[in-house]
């Protein structure tokens, strides 16, 4: 009788691994457990990243924008559009 080398392996591996209390099956649910945890903690760290920035952003704006009045009239947008036309000279006015 000739004994293939790799079912005995497999049968092995499977006996152990689904035997109740084996070592081998608590750490594969300790890591499981473990992974599930840093999920956990990256998405709450994630989320207080996004916080903290919102934050800061809204800070920036209230600091900088929020008193910011600008009145836009048709005449003055005209005289900005046609300003654009224009071609404007290339380099610096003392090269020329």
């Amino acid at each position: 009788m000739t004994i293939n080398v790799r079912n005995a392996l497999f049968y092995i591996k499977n006996r152990i691994s689904t035997a109740p209390g084996t070592r081998l099956v608590r750490r594969v649910a300790t890591d499981k457990e473990h992974q599930g945890m840093k999920d956990r903690q990256l998405a709450r760290e994630l989320i207080l990243i996004v916080i903290v920035k919102v934050i800061a952003i809204a800070a920036l704006w209230w600091a900088v924008v929020r008193d910011t009045n600008t009145t836009v009239t048709p005449q003055a947008m005209e005289t900005r559009i046609n300003q654009g036309a224009q071609p404007t000279s290339q380099g610096h006015p003392h090269d020329q």
